[in-house]
């Protein structure tokens, strides 16, 4: 788990569901703030910088309780959408600037990465060769500030996007990847009241 505010991280040993602070290093931005973490199958955490974009990092423990951010190279277009918000105060805590919005980052169950933009851009990361690959982009107006995603049974993902910051409207699609060539983005049909809501206010569960 990572601080907002700052670069700290803590990890539960599930055993004791003790927490301990991690001792960390090499991290490009200030603090963790609008990342989504990803647990990569060798151990180590992949992100997708917010405040640093479009670069993206890796973090590999060295020990129980220390470890040293590495970098996985910039996406091939910027994933991020820019804040809208003025820097932000609570008590005990620095000056926030909010660094913008991110959408969800997953873990394909071929081991690469499919990262989706909060402005509709995606990219597909694969962590054997440290490289990136463009995506497919939803059609144009559809975002996906803070929206979720969710690997699907059969291997695709499957994602909502909406029109502008918060529109209601969200329309969902599923990426496909089996051609790695020419991976898709496939609009789906959507839940009723689809045409009422927007993908910020929205959660995705695989049952």
């Amino acid at each position: 788990i990572g601080s907002k505010l700052f670069q700290n991280l803590a990890v539960l040993d599930p055993s004791t569901l003790m927490w301990s602070m991690v001792s960390e290093t090499g991290k490009i931005d200030g603090y963790n703030s609008e990342e989504g973490w990803t647990l990569l199958p060798d151990g180590s955490v992949f992100t997708v910088d917010v405040k640093n974009a479009p670069n993206a990092e890796r973090f590999i423990l060295s020990g129980l309780n220390s470890g040293t951010w590495v970098s996985a190279g910039p996406t091939p277009q910027d994933l991020h959408t820019p804040t809208t918000s003025g820097p932000l105060n609570a008590p005990g805590c620095p000056t926030y600037y909010p660094p913008g919005e991110m959408g969800p980052v997953l873990l394909m169950p071929n081991g690469n990465v499919f990262a989706v933009g909060a402005n509709g851009k995606t990219a597909i990361y694969t962590p054997g060769t440290n490289s990136w690959t463009a995506g497919p982009s939803m059609p144009s107006g559809l975002n996906v500030e803070d929206g979720p995603a969710a690997v699907l049974p059969g291997g695709n993902v499957l994602v909502g996007g909406s029109p502008g910051e918060s529109g209601a409207g969200i329309q969902y699609f599923e990426f496909n990847d089996s051609n790695p060539i020419s991976p898709s983005l496939t609009q789906v049909s959507g839940p009723s009241r689809a045409s009422n809501d927007a993908t910020y206010y929205t959660s995705l569960l695989v049952l």
